[in-house]
């Protein structure tokens, strides 16, 4: 069990590479789904929860996020919550 599955991220695959810098969803750990055999690139922030929309008692609305098998991410990359990507897929840098 690598060091993400003890902070609470379940769903990203041991056989997924996450560079240094890369800022992860901290209120919803468990909606961020990596599939085996990404890199994630340094400065990536992937999303899970939605800031804009807030229910009517306050709380955050939760958007699980999901990266396919052998996907590459770029640079400095913004996955916002509720994006789905394929399998073999790349994301340039600075991008969604």
């Amino acid at each position: 069990m690598g060091l993400l599955h003890l902070n609470g991220y379940k769903n990203i695959s041991s056989n997924t590479v996450i560079e240094s810098g890369v800022k992860l969803d901290k209120l919803n750990r468990k909606g961020i789904h990596i599939e085996a055999g990404c890199l994630i690139a340094s400065g990536t922030t992937i999303l899970a929860h939605e800031h804009i929309f807030v229910k009517p008692d306050g709380s955050y609305y939760f958007k699980d996020t999901y990266i396919g098998k052998n996907c590459f991410v770029g640079v400095n990359s913004l996955i916002c919550p509720g994006v789905h990507i394929g399998n073999e897929c790349v994301v340039g840098e600075a991008q969604l």
